[in-house]
């Protein structure tokens, strides 16, 4: 897992399209920078308030755009830890209730599909709650000049998303691809996952035809041949 991970999550920020930007290895999860015409929409902002800053660093050596927009693929906590990095902004907060109940459970470091979380060397978390919370299968918005279609699929959580940018062909999964095989149940203690619907979910990702697929861990996939 060392050796992989050493191999894997070097820091990278590979531009996906004009005004598309995604981020691996900041920290243990990935972020998706999105360029609107007068602002930044963020999916998801990495496990800790310190990763988060530098992800906001990233995001202003590119543009000085504020981030106003922030969509959560899903609500693990290293996909929502470094948003308080982004108070300053005051974003509106996108994300989906949980499609079923979610059961109790704990959430400890996990590795595999990303860089250690910072909770491991003294980080914090820095959580913010959604200030707008969908209980539909989608919801299509256009944020800023950015259309966004938002689908729930269930997967590896309950509360699980896919961004669809339909002018761009740019898909952002979330946790339901990742490339690695997946934690059909997390021996750290989480909720198991519905593998058939998980597989429903990922027929649903494969209809909408790609060009580029940005997964909350490990590389994006470009090019709809490797996507498919």
């Amino acid at each position: 897992l060392t050796a992989f991970t050493e191999k894997s999550y070097k820091e990278t920020i590979t531009p996906i399209v004009p005004g598309i930007w995604h981020v691996l290895g900041i920290g243990h999860s990935n972020a998706v920078i999105i360029e609107g015409r007068t602002s930044v929409i963020l999916v998801d902002t990495l496990d800790t308030l310190e990763r988060g800053q530098k992800l906001l660093e990233i995001i202003r050596s590119r543009t000085e755009k504020p981030v106003k927009t922030i969509l959560y693929t899903h609500g693990h906590p290293d996909h929502r830890g470094g948003a308080g990095a982004f108070s300053g902004t005051d974003p509106e907060i996108i994300a989906f209730a949980p499609a079923t109940p979610v059961l109790k459970k704990t959430e400890n470091i996990s590795q595999g599909i990303g860089i250690r979380e910072g909770l491991a060397y003294g980080e914090s978390r820095a959580f913010r709650q959604p200030t707008t919370v969908y209980d539909e299968d989608k919801v299509v918005r256009e944020i800023d000049g950015v259309r966004l279609e938002l689908v729930r699929l269930p997967g590896e959580t309950d509360d699980q998303i896919m961004i669809w940018l339909p002018e761009r062909q740019v898909l952002c999964c979330g946790d339901n691809y990742y490339g690695c095989w997946p934690n059909l149940y997390a021996i750290r203690g989480s909720q198991y996952r519905d593998i058939a619907g998980w597989l429903d979910s990922l027929d649903e990702i494969l209809s909408y035809s790609a060009t580029y697929l940005l997964p909350g861990h490990t590389r994006p996939l470009c090019g709809k041949e490797e996507v498919r």
